[in-house]
């Protein structure tokens, strides 16, 4: 194992600052390195109140998936507050409003995700299977295959959009 003194250490760890500072425009959380006499690294967050709407978004997600809807919503809409642009809360913002039968908002939610989403064919595909779901639960049965069609095309693999392009397909069939 290599040797490094402190204060190589010291400008490794400012040369990783800087890079992480300007290729992330939104947050960021000092680290600091030191080493024990044993020479293994030991980090330790600098301070653990750093805003971090990354985090925000992943703890939400995670009471989203929990079944958490209502306590997950209020999350999601703490992000938009500070990040009205912020596509993925939007996004499960308008899942989680679908889920409670509130279509017009739910609608709302996802046509801005989808306006606010990269340009990512699967996120992109994402967005467009939560506008399907949507529309295939209010009955609007053209517009939802249109979505579910849509986001297939962007995600061919998506084994969602396949299985409900069929399954809409043999509904108009009957």
């Amino acid at each position: 194992m290599w040797q490094l003194s402190g204060f190589s250490i010291r400008c490794i760890g400012i040369a990783l600052l800087c890079i992480f500072c300007t290729s992330c425009s939104r947050h960021f959380t000092v680290v600091k390195a030191k080493f024990d006499d044993s020479g293994d690294v030991q980090s330790r967050v600098a301070s653990s109140t750093s805003i971090s709407p990354d985090k925000d978004i992943r703890d939400a997600l995670l009471l989203y998936r929990q079944g958490n809807l209502d306590r997950s919503r209020e999350m999601f809409v703490k992000v938009l507050e500070n990040d009205p642009m912020s596509w993925q809360s939007h996004y499960y913002l308008g899942r989680i409003l679908t889920q409670l039968d509130e279509v017009v908002e739910a609608e709302e939610q996802l046509l801005l995700a989808l306006d606010y989403t990269p340009k990512d064919k699967k996120m992109r595909s994402m967005v467009y299977l939560g506008l399907a779901i949507l529309y295939e639960g209010k009955g609007e049965l053209g517009k939802a295959e249109l979505n579910y069609r849509t986001a297939l095309n962007l995600n061919p693999q998506s084994r969602q959009a396949i299985d409900a392009v069929e399954r809409l397909s043999k509904r108009a069939q009957r």
